[in-house]
């Protein structure tokens, strides 16, 4: 079998749009997948709508990335998609990848571009394509100081790399999609699709919408310690150092950046009768990187929520 398709169910309200782009692929060679972790009545309605053409199983254990571990490990196909419940795979997703994998048999994982869309199938964004064979450190290259867009939908991980390590485990999944797959693309390289072949949909309710300023300056830091200790440095024979390097010498500057970026976007979590506490822990979370500028932002909000 090619490929297994794994859905993590959360919410239902564009869940049924999302399988049927699975069973509508021109391409059959796959198992589809649906992890549930409760369940309610709009759940037990999917079931029975979709019981004879998909796998469910109950999923145990707490959080993100425990629930998307525990799904993958049910997997049989050759390569795993985990595709987000409201995100839609175009009608010739497997068999383009398919073809991609048959051009490069040994690829650790293979990732396409992304059509960015609203409700209603309003196109906002296509995102940028790539080399068709990528190394490890042209991949992070692209992925960390281009910021090519990635979601978790876009990425088919060879399964045999992916079940027994499993998704990177970070406060709210936030970057595990990029830091699974830079983990494992060290095994065997990047084959990137250039066509534009899942689209996500921006919505207000994604699970990782919504965490606070602290799990991301968090995850950020994880982040950094990540490559500090070696995550770049470990790719496939051929690789190229150029890229590695270019990634080594910006991605401290980028990684500060994101942290006044994650710092400011939460700044409505931030609660007035505990603020001196919450300054505190985000001069520490920050340790000093633009620190004025993320006060000055700060400020800012907060005057805002006096309006």
């Amino acid at each position: 079998m090619r490929f297994s398709i794994v859905i993590p169910l959360w919410k239902t309200q564009y869940v049924a749009e999302t399988i049927d782009s699975v069973l509508a692929q021109s391409c059959k060679d796959y198992e589809l997948i649906i992890g549930c972790s409760r369940t309610d009545a709009s759940i037990e309605n999917i079931k029975k709508l979709y019981s004879d053409k998909a796998r469910f199983i109950d999923i145990e254990g707490t959080g993100i990335i425990a629930h998307w571990n525990n799904a993958i490990k049910q997997c049989r196909g050759e390569f795993t998609l985990l595709l987000a419940d409201d995100d839609v795979l175009t009608l010739d997703c497997l068999a383009e990848v398919s073809r991609a994998i048959d051009r490069n048999p040994n690829c650790a994982l293979v990732q396409t571009r992304i059509i960015m869309f609203q409700t209603g199938d309003l196109v906002r964004a296509v995102s940028v394509g790539g080399c068709e064979v990528e190394s490890m450190s042209e991949y992070a290259y692209n992925q960390i100081v281009q910021r090519r867009p990635i979601i978790v939908s876009c990425i088919f991980f060879r399964t045999s790399y992916l079940a027994p390590r499993g998704f990177v485990d970070l406060p709210d999944a936030w970057g595990a999609d990029l830091f699974t797959a830079l983990t494992i693309a060290r095994l065997g390289g990047v084959v990137f699709v250039n066509k534009p072949l899942v689209k996500n949909r921006e919505c207000l309710e994604r699970v990782t919408s919504n965490i606070g300023w602290k799990s991301r300056v968090s995850a950020i830091e994880m982040w950094e310690r990540m490559i500090d200790c070696g995550l770049l440095k470990i790719g496939v024979a051929d690789d190229n150092n150029m890229y590695q390097n270019l990634v080594e010498s910006n991605y401290k500057e980028i990684y500060r950046k994101a942290r006044v970026d994650s710092l400011v976007a939460c700044v409505k979590n931030i609660s007035f009768k505990n603020l001196r506490r919450d300054l505190r822990d985000i001069k520490t979370l920050s340790k000093g990187h633009h620190f004025a500028q993320a006060m000055r932002a700060i400020a800012k909000g907060v005057a805002l929520k006096l309006l």
